[in-house]
């Protein structure tokens, strides 16, 4: 036990992760609301880049939990790997929202749309996150020479896209039958 008298503070290293942990943190949060900003002007609404965003949080899962499973300990280069996925992950709800979008707009009722959409979609939104996702496996595990300094980012970027795409798949539709409701 430590006695009152001393104080406790974190200096050299420590300090300096602690600052760019807030950086980055600050960093993702730039990204995220950039990404919204295409996604609105895009859509030409508020809601469906919404939509998209709510698939973000989602990501940390998979994230903390590949990084559990391989025995390793969240660093800076983890977070450069979560600002890349910020842009990854919304990819496959546009797929699912845009293709929602088109059928609501060639007079599907909302519900129709969105089953169609996510039966004929599956499939694009599997290829490319399994494509993604087996072009990131060699840096996910290769830890020999200078290879181990990006292998965080690898690592990262494979855990919260396949946890996101799953749930993206499942929350997209459920969340554009709530929100699109007019």
């Amino acid at each position: 036990m430590i006695p009152f008298s001393v104080t406790l503070g974190y200096e050299g290293s420590w300090q300096k992760m602690q600052k760019q942990g807030s950086v980055f943190g600050i960093i993702i949060f730039l990204a995220m609301i950039l990404v919204f900003g295409v996604m609105a002007g895009t859509y030409g609404s508020f809601k469906a880049p919404l939509i998209n965003m709510m698939t973000i949080p989602f990501m940390f899962i998979g994230v903390v939990l590949a990084y559990f499973l391989k025995g390793q300990s969240i660093s800076i280069m983890t977070m450069l790997g979560l600002v890349i996925l910020v842009g990854i992950v919304v990819n496959n709800g546009i797929i699912l929202v845009d293709y929602t979008n088109l059928l609501v707009s060639r007079g599907k009722s909302l519900n129709e749309a969105t089953f169609e959409a996510g039966a004929s979609r599956l499939r694009p939104v599997l290829m490319t996150t399994l494509t993604t996702v087996l072009g990131m496996l060699p840096m996910s595990f290769t830890t020999t020479g200078s290879a181990a300094m990006v292998q965080p980012i690898g690592l990262g970027v494979l855990g919260g896209l396949i946890s996101s795409t799953f749930i993206t798949l499942i929350l997209i539709p459920v969340l554009y039958s709530l929100v699109m409701k007019k």
